[in-house]
């Protein structure tokens, strides 16, 4: 039987403190957890409700979740409403341990291409950005210092299981992480409203690092020195701007293929 300390615990980790404090974090839903149990994170404990356990979505969890003898949990529906984030919960809930991943410039010998953000906020975009950066095949993106934290969990949902796929590393010092990719050969590009080159003009080389800024202020004027270049996505149509997540995908479609030409 399942101890209330757990689900008092486990409710706790909805709250960024203590995320941070205990190295975990909760994730819901058949897609997301099943991604976890794919990849090489620790799942530490599943939650499931009796109707959930019965259903056609926990067939593909059952391999995993004995090969890597990860405790499961029967509890009631309104249990996991207690523990849940979400309004209407799936049957599933899962805690899964956070990595941490420690961003060093020797990882930049076989990297390619990364997402830098700065200052970004908002849940939704940085879920999508690295929904879309998992899509195109980056190999990392990189969360400035005040940006919102990936294990957030509006971030993981809008990842829809990508969170598990690529590494995402926070707090890192942008301004010296773009000397670093200069230093390795990368090209540096940042996107701003007014950039200096127009993203459907140029071939982005092979090894890039694109910075994407906050919402409201754009990227900072640090990181705007040369030789970072400044890009800008060409508009033919009457709309004020793209969001973050628009404007990065956008600009990592570009980037991996170079010189797709016009429809006309």
């Amino acid at each position: 039987m399942i101890s209330r300390e757990l689900l008092k615990w486990v409710k706790k980790l909805h709250m960024k403190k203590y995320r941070e404090q205990e190295g975990s974090f909760p994730i819901e839903g058949p897609n997301l957890i099943l991604e976890a149990l794919r990849s090489d994170f620790h799942v530490l404990y599943l939650f499931v409700i009796p109707e959930f356990r019965e259903s056609k979505a926990f067939v593909p969890m059952k391999r995993h979740l004995q090969e890597k003898e990860i405790p499961v949990y029967e509890i009631s529906d309104r249990d996991l409403k207690t523990i849940s984030e979400t309004k209407s919960p799936s049957g599933v809930l899962a805690v899964v341990q956070n990595p941490k991943y420690i961003f060093k410039k020797d990882l930049l010998q076989n990297w390619r291409r990364v997402v830098l953000l700065d200052h970004l906020r908002e849940p939704g975009n940085l879920g999508t950005i690295i929904r879309s950066a998992d899509w195109y095949g980056f190999d990392a993106v990189l969360l400035s210092k005040g940006s919102v934290e990936s294990t957030n969990g509006k971030v993981l949902r809008a990842t829809a299981g990508s969170f598990f796929h690529l590494p995402v590393f926070e707090d890192v010092s942008l301004e010296e992480s773009v000397l670093n990719f200069i230093e390795a050969g990368f090209q540096v590009f940042a996107a701003t409203g007014e950039g200096a080159l127009a993203h459907n003009e140029i071939d982005f080389p092979e090894r890039a690092a694109l910075i994407i800024g906050n919402e409201r202020q754009g990227v900072h004027a640090a990181l705007l020195k040369e030789p970072v270049q400044t890009v800008r996505i060409s508009r033919r149509g009457r709309g004020e701007s793209l969001n973050a997540a628009m404007a990065a995908t956008v600009l990592m479609d570009r980037i991996v293929f170079p010189g797709r030409g016009s429809l006309e």
